[in-house]
């Protein structure tokens, strides 16, 4: 009995490795009250760091520009803030944040928090304090800013940061839908826009304008135009000279002065001019210009709607980063709740290598690294063979959601194209998809997965060995529930071994799944199927490479990742 246990952990660890293929943190869990218990003071240490080091002056536009591009770039999660490591580059060093500032002001606020309450407060939340103070300290609106954001581990390469940051030339189209992108509505664009009442800008980014040279332009007024030419010459380099305020009535007050320039043809960039050019938002415009308090009102929404964009659903995922093996939390799903891994066991296996790694080695192999060498040992306490594990993953923090995780798994009746693009998909090719289908020479599966297949209803049926069909239906009844009743083997041959028996299986016509019998159905990669069916050392040779392989898929650029000391839930 004892031997039977481990045995059937074993297959179960062969087969948790392959759904470890399958963002995240958002906005739902955001509250006002976020720190009450944890860090009651929190609102007093960042007002008070702001009001010291910014008041009334340049600092706080810059402050307030920061958090603009911040969630204007994959969400609000302070990864505008990051310096580039050897690993990652800055978001930084792209061209469009190469003028930011204000960075040294977070960080004083940043320590202040960590003398009050230790690694509590994420630098994104400090972010959206700290704007929110100084639109304040300017003479703007307060809010009641929602807080609990997470803090991104890595930053943007340069060029996605770029490309997600509004343009000087864009016209009201390309603002309209760069801002709808992100979820806010053209009253929120009009509306953001106006933090242009403080603040300046370069003389590349105007020369266009101020020149007549952009294919954008507004009209512009001619007196405005020739007092930024004094300033901006026609030609020079990209650096800090010629640097003019976006309102020229009052550059450092908050105030609706930004839309009276706009009116009078006197907006700097053409994308500021773009709000009043005969299009659909210059009623806002001019209502803004003319009720300084209707536009404090809109402003602050808006702020707390763009402050509420989080990371991309499902983004944190894809990929071998032992996400498949984190619980579900009150923020955040677990895969393994997704219908295609209900079946999945041997966690405890996982766990218990993790705890002895911990005592041995604390903070150090990832849950990730623990999944790839115990599912290699699996394969070869099995009969299979064994291979050389390259090392060095890291854990993500979040699971994918359920719908994201069903969606990126094959499914037992996708046919040979599917899997092939699924495979594919990932950078392993045909050959690779066949090899490491042969991980079902072990291993179960619940009639819910297979009665298709022998009874006959299945649009992507292949043909199956009568007396094999037969033998499946004494098990597994026509209709029923989902439950472990019914459960039959992939290979009937010999399906607690690690041997090549599947393919003959297939070659018989006695695939369990339709998935499986797919690979020998008249396709591109019958000639595999009958190779590996006979010679059991070639199909070992090109399952180990095709595992290494697997293995070596990486999270998307970006991913915030760690080595859990639980594999079950993420450290924070």
């Amino acid at each position: 009995m004892m031997a039977s246990s481990r045995s059937s952990s074993w297959v179960a660890l062969a087969l948790l490795l392959f759904v470890a293929l399958a963002h995240t943190a958002n906005a739902d869990h955001l509250s006002t009250g976020y720190y009450t218990k944890t860090c009651p003071n929190v609102e007093r240490v960042v007002s008070s760091v702001m009001a010291k080091r910014v008041g009334g002056g340049r600092m706080a536009p810059a402050v307030l520009r920061l958090f603009f591009h911040d969630c204007f770039v994959n969400g609000c999660d302070a990864s505008v803030l990051l310096d580039a490591t050897p690993f990652s580059e800055s978001e930084k060093d792209a061209e469009p944040n190469a003028s930011l500032t204000g960075f040294t002001v977070i960080d004083e606020i940043k320590a202040e928090l960590e003398r009050e309450c230790p690694a509590t407060v994420s630098c994104s939340d400090v972010l959206a304090l700290a704007s929110r103070d100084a639109v304040t300290l300017l003479g703007g609106p307060t809010w009641n800013m929602p807080l609990g954001r997470k803090d991104s581990r890595f930053a943007a390469d340069k060029e996605f940061t770029t490309i997600h940051l509004p343009s000087p030339n864009d016209n009201l189209g390309e603002l309209i839908k760069m801002f709808g992108n992100l979820g806010l509505d053209a009253r929120d664009m009009t509306a953001l826009s106006g933090a242009h009442t403080v603040g300046m800008s370069n003389c590349k980014h105007y020369r266009e304008r101020v020149y007549g040279t952009s294919d954008t332009k507004y009209n512009i007024d001619p007196s405005f135009a020739e007092a930024r030419r004094q300033m901006c010459p026609p030609q020079g380099s990209s650096g800090d000279a010629g640097k003019a305020p976006f309102d020229v009535q009052t550059p450092r007050k908050f105030d609706n002065a930004y839309y009276r320039d706009l009116i009078a043809h006197q907006g700097l960039l053409n994308s500021d001019q773009a709000l009043y050019s005969g299009s659909g938002v210059d009623s806002l415009v001019v209502r803004y210009g003319a009720d300084d308090d209707a536009f404090g009102r809109d402003f602050a929404k808006a702020m707390v709607k763009m402050g509420n964009i989080a990371p991309p659903k499902g983004m944190p995922t894809e990929g071998c980063d032992a996400s498949v093996l984190l619980d579900a939390t009150p923020f955040s799903e677990s895969e393994k709740d997704a219908e295609p891994n209900m079946s999945l066991t041997g966690f405890t296996v996982i766990d218990e290598i993790k705890a002895a790694l911990e005592h041995d080695c604390p903070a150090t192999v990832s849950c990730a690294d623990v999944l790839a060498l115990a599912s290699r040992d699996a394969v070869t306490l099995l009969g299979g063979p064994t291979w050389n594990v390259p090392l060095g993953r890291k854990d993500s923090r979040f699971a994918a959601e359920k719908d994201f995780t069903t969606k990126n798994l094959p499914s037992p009746n996708n046919n040979l194209g599917e899997l092939i693009k699924m495979f594919g998909d990932l950078g392993l090719d045909a050959r690779d998809m066949t090899a490491l289908s042969g991980a079902h020479t072990v291993g179960m599966s619940n009639c819910e997965h297979y009665r298709k297949r022998i009874y006959g209803t299945s649009d992507t049926k292949y043909n199956i060995d009568p007396s094999f069909a037969e033998a499946m239906q004494q098990m597994c009844p026509p209709q029923g529930s989902s439950a472990d009743a019914g459960k039959a083997p992939f290979d009937v041959q010999t399906p607690r071994k690690f041997d090549n028996a599947y393919y003959r299986d297939l070659i018989a016509h006695q695939g369990l799944l339709n998935s499986d019998q797919a690979l020998y159905s008249g396709g591109g990669v019958d000639s595999l199927v009958v190779r590996y069916g006979s010679d059991g050392d070639a199909f070992g040779r090109d399952f180990a490479k095709a595992m290494v392989k697997m293995g070596n898929i990486p999270p998307p650029n970006g991913m915030p990742t760690e080595v859990r000391l639980h594999c079950s839930k993420a450290n924070y």
